[in-house]
């Protein structure tokens, strides 16, 4: 039993670790007919930009992305049903936040574009709440549909993210 244990650990000290760095990035595919995405695929990081995320009223998640010129400005909300805290999770059935009642809500947004009504998914893989309404860090993938058309605009948002 000694000779398991000494072996597992020598094992764990000269095995590699695997470490992720935080990273911070916005990736959307739009697909054609979407109106937010203009069928356009699009990733920002922080070399095109600032990002900003903080705590919304309903206890989610909101982020801003600009760009130095304003050229690139998107904004993207995430909320819990009910205004419980954000928890990673799947989160089905999202209507358009800040107006979605008693379901989860989503909002994305980006050049001048958005969706009146809205229905989507999204899945928190990460969130941290600092002090006030700081983030820390927040990961979630998303897909939404504007006013009920087929056509979606799905994608990955990293703030200060450990996940790969």
């Amino acid at each position: 039993m000694a000779r398991r244990i000494f072996l597992l650990v020598a094992a764990l000290l000269v095995s590699p670790v695997t470490s992720w760095a935080q990273t911070t990035i916005l990736m959307t595919q739009s697909q054609p007919g979407d109106y937010v995405g203009g069928g356009v695929d699009r990733t920002f990081t922080e070399a095109d930009g600032t990002f900003t995320a903080t705590r919304n009223f309903n206890n989610g998640v909101s982020i801003q992305f600009h760009d130095p010129s304003f050229s690139h400005f998107w904004m993207l909300d995430f909320a819990a049903a009910g205004g419980v805290p954000l928890t990673p999770g799947v989160y089905e059935n999202a209507a358009r936040f800040p107006f979605q009642g008693d379901q989860a809500g989503l909002s994305v947004t980006g050049e001048g574009r958005g969706c009146n009504q809205l229905t989507g998914r999204f899945e928190v893989l990460e969130v941290t709440f600092g002090a006030g309404s700081s983030v820390s860090s927040f990961a979630a993938t998303f897909e939404q549909h504007c006013e009920g058309n087929p056509p979606a605009l799905t994608g990955t948002i990293l703030i200060n993210a450990n996940a790969p």
